[in-house]
């Protein structure tokens, strides 16, 4: 047997603590809540408002347009894009479509968040009530979690519910240590349920989750193991290999200090980064036959590990995964096979900025107090630039605690730890970066970023949330361990300073709200006649993934939600190469893009008869100007097209293409 028996939970007992969660957050996130109908959690803009449109849109295509909610021609018109891989929080839209309509889209909205903060403490509670915790430390540790630096980093940095709703991860780890410990396939079954709704919620999230599996299983079962055996010592040779790995060590402090560093995953040829790094793929191929003529390894391989009953729970729950989701896991496939889903063409060229180990041990950084000063002192080393990953001194300092008290032969409590360190590895990004200085040393997420999958992970600070849940549920057994060396009269006060502690250090300051203000001659427009419009300039960005953006942003994908009709360009996280390919094909699209960035506008824009065909041929009706963000070369280049005006707002003006 793997853990405790699980202790009883009393239901109202429970309700009372999802309740004391539900008013948590609503403190969390104080002063929306004396504006919960009107304004919206989070940075208006960048994926916060792709999500709102994603919850607008599934309504809207079911009960409107009476097509597939996956599938879209509104935006990159006439193209159209799938949003099998782009619209990542269909559980949220399911939950919209019948909330939206009796309350609105921004209390849905920020409903949405707060019943996620909740539920997210409410399954840390449950996980440890389950395997024999008290209810003390158990409600600790839940808050830890709901309210932890990553969920505010993610409100903060305009990310959206897709990645603030995290609470599906901690009931997929419930159920799936349920399965671990009782081996029975109901418990897989819940696990698998609850991989789905994690995919339904965050495609990056599912990833990790499917991979936390394997993690699992090699913890608790150690299939391999490896043990170092010191070689005897070889004289002259060690000697040489000394001599050259200080060479090249004094070789790679030229080159980071004195040569200047540039991102491996930057531009340039596969020639010029290669001469970059080799100082640096020196030392660590010198440091690697240094360990190897040191030391010799035996591997060894257990047998029961590979048996059926070992891997059942597993097995289990990927199948039943699979089967529960075949329809979407080959739609998936087959977009990938066609190439209408954006992968990074180079992989090997590492991802996102590594992570300093310092943004993961500083405290919060969202503190109404003592944030100010901790970034004016960051300031002043050579750390580079913050990313707010933090995970917070209190859980931090609670597993260093209770790493050499920890609980002996309680393997649950081994994973634990696994799972953090293996999480916070993770976060650190492709390569080693201390104080601001980037090493190159490999870690694990530059290969997890190689795999055809995982290459669309830009950065480790995906699995942020993940090193939090792991920490959290550490912070209980470590409030346990603390509870067990005191008297009973003070050991009842433990959980009360901890939760102290925690309110303390992750009270987040005043969160970000916004609202959606929509121009009056955007209201004006949806009034009038079907069609489809021509935004100048390009509306919002065309992204592709490692080859940056093309367009400007001013037209929000949310005022979609008012006017309702398709336009050319548009804004998805993954957007197809398919689409991509055909917008960037199109003569008149590229000039248009070169005349927004200041180039004279081409024949394409200025002959009035090849625009009439373009938008004859697209199927436009309208354009959409905003002239505030044109320049007088290419407003006069509009002034030649065959357009009128018809309604006017300050800088923005609404044209009709008139008839041939």
């Amino acid at each position: 047997m793997l853990g405790r028996a699980p202790s009883a939970g009393k239901p109202l007992k429970v309700l009372a603590c999802f309740l004391l969660y539900a008013a948590l957050a609503l403190l969390f996130i104080w002063p929306l809540p004396l504006h919960f109908t009107t304004h919206y959690l989070g940075v208006r803009g960048d994926d916060t408002g792709v999500i709102i449109w994603d919850m607008w849109y599934f309504r809207h295509a079911i009960t409107v347009l009476k097509t597939n909610p996956l599938w879209t021609d509104l935006v990159y018109w006439p193209f159209g894009g799938d949003l099998i891989l782009t619209n990542y929080t269909l559980f949220n839209d399911a939950v919209a479509f019948f909330l939206a309509p009796a309350i609105g889209m921004a209390a849905t909205w920020n409903s949405l968040f707060v019943a996620s903060a909740a539920l997210s403490g409410l399954a840390v509670l449950g996980l440890l009530l389950d395997w024999g915790y008290a209810w003390g430390p158990a409600f600790v540790s839940g808050a830890l979690f709901a309210f932890c630096p990553t969920v505010a980093w993610q409100t903060r940095c305009g990310r959206g519910l897709e990645f603030a709703c995290v609470d599906a991860i901690p009931f997929f780890f419930w159920a799936l240590s349920r399965a671990l410990r009782d081996g029975k396939l109901r418990d897989a079954a819940l696990a698998a349920l609850c991989l789905t709704w994690v995919w339904t919620c965050n495609y990056y999230y599912f990833l990790i989750c499917a991979l936390l599996i394997p993690l699992a299983y090699v913890s608790l079962r150690r299939p391999v193991s490896l043990g170092l055996e010191r070689r005897p010592a070889r004289g002259l040779a060690l000697k040489a290999l000394d001599a050259a790995l200080l060479a090249a060590l004094a070789w790679a402090v030229h080159a980071a200090f004195w040569t200047g560093q540039r991102a491996f995953h930057g531009r340039g040829s596969a020639r010029t980064l290669l001469m970059y790094l080799l100082p640096y793929l020196c030392l660590w191929g010198l440091a690697a036959l240094r360990l190897a003529a040191a030391y010799s390894a035996r591997w060894r391989f257990n047998r029961e590990a590979a048996r059926w009953p070992a891997l059942k729970p597993y097995a289990a729950t990927l199948g039943l995964w699979l089967a529960l989701n075949l329809p979407m896991v080959v739609a998936v496939l087959y977009l990938m096979s066609t190439g209408d889903y954006a992968t990074a063409p180079r992989a090997w060229r590492g991802g996102g900025d590594p992570v300093d180990p310092l943004w993961l041990a500083i405290p919060s950084l969202y503190h109404p107090f003592w944030s100010g000063w901790i970034l004016r002192w960051i300031k002043r080393l050579p750390f580079g630039k913050p990313i707010w990953t933090s995970l917070g001194l209190t859980p931090l300092a609670a597993a260093a605690w209770l790493w050499p008290r920890r609980p002996r032969g309680e393997q649950w409590v081994g994973l634990w730890f696994a799972g953090a360190s293996v999480c916070s590895v993770l976060v650190l990004g492709p390569w080693l970066r201390l104080f601001g200085v980037d090493t190159y040393l490999p870690l694990p997420f530059y290969f997890l970023h190689l795999l055809p999958v995982l290459n669309n992970m830009a950065n480790g600070t995906n699995f942020a949330i993940f090193a939090a849940l792991f920490l959290a549920l550490l912070f209980a057994v470590a409030l346990t361990e603390m509870m067990r060396r005191l008297t009973p009269r003070r050991a009842r006060w433990v959980p009360a300073a901890a939760f102290a502690l925690v309110a303390l250090e992750f009270a987040p300051g005043r969160l970000p709200n916004f609202r959606l203000d929509v121009p009056p001659l955007i209201r004006r427009f949806a009034g009038r006649p079907r069609g489809a419009f021509l935004p100048v300039p390009l509306a919002e960005h065309f992204p592709r993934l490692m080859y940056g953006m093309a367009g400007t942003e001013w037209l929000e994908m949310t005022t979609q939600m008012v006017d309702a009709r398709p336009r050319v360009g548009g804004f998805l996280p993954r957007v197809s190469e398919r689409v991509y390919r055909q917008a960037m094909g199109d003569p008149f699209f590229k000039a248009l893009l070169a005349a927004q960035g200041g180039a004279a506008p081409a024949g394409a824009l200025t002959d009035s008869r090849r625009v009439s065909r373009y938008f004859r041929d697209m199927k436009i009706r309208y354009v959409l100007v905003q002239r505030a963000l044109v320049s007088a070369a290419l407003e006069r280049a509009i002034q030649r097209w065959p357009i009128s005006e018809i309604d006017r707002d300050g800088t923005l003006s609404l044209y009709a293409v008139r008839e041939p």
